[in-house]
Formats: structure tokens, C-alpha cells, sequence
């Protein structure tokens, strides 16, 4: 009852896309839907598609974030990186290893974005 959706200032969108190029990291813009809920089964991400069809991906805490930034009436920019995707069963990266390169990556897009 407090939101179903949170928009984003055009400006944090088109920073943080440049951001990404400039130093390098593959990105995606697009929704990003919350929701208390691992998506495991083919289902559980027929129904995210069929009720949110321009979702990006699926997240746990991104709406939170968004929500307590509109009552405060803060901007906001929830950027996600994504370890496990559904479906693509063929990740070639073991996750500690993926841990790290994208601790890397964020401290690298964080100091970019901060210039």
C-alpha cells in the first residue's frame, strides 16, 4: 500500500550508465522487481514476468531502499550486480571468485562515480 512503484531520476540513470562505460562493466538498465521471494521455480518467474513484464531482475531489498527514500523524499539509484541468474545454468564463475571481481568492480564504479 505504499508504493508499487518508485521512479528514478533520469540524471542517476544516464551517471550511472556512464559510469559503467567508462570504466568497462557490463550493465543492464531497466525495473528491477522486489519481492520476498527466491526466484527457484519456472513458475515463480512466470508469475514475476506476467504481472511485471519489463522486469530486469528480481531482488530482495532494492524496494525497501526505494520506499524509505520517497518518504524522505530522497533521490535514489538501486544498482544490482547479479550472481545467480535464473535459468542460466551455465555460470562459469565459482562465486567466491565472482565475490571478488565484483567487490572490485564496485569500488571501481563507486570511485568513478564519486570524481
Amino acid at each position: 500500500g505504499l508504493g508499487l512503484r518508485y521512479p528514478i531520476e533520469p540524471a542517476l540513470i544516464q551517471k550511472a550508465e556512464s559510469t559503467a562505460q567508462k570504466i568497462g562493466i557490463p550493465y543492464q538498465t531497466g525495473v528491477i522487481a522486489t519481492q520476498d521471494l527466491f526466484m527457484a521455480r519456472q513458475s515463480d518467474f512466470d508469475t514475476l514476468k506476467q504481472n511485471f513484464p519489463e522486469s530486469a531482475c528480481s531482488e530482495m531489498e532494492g524496494g525497501a531502499i526505494a520506499q524509505v527514500c520517497s518518504a524522505f523524499h530522497t533521490p535514489c539509484l538501486i544498482i544490482r550486480t547479479l550472481s545467480d541468474v535464473v535459468f542460466h545454468h551455465d555460470n562459469p564463475m565459482e562465486f567466491s571468485a565472482f565475490a571478488q571481481k565484483a567487490s572490485e568492480q564496485a569500488a571501481k564504479f563507486i570511485n568513478e562515480w564519486c570524481l
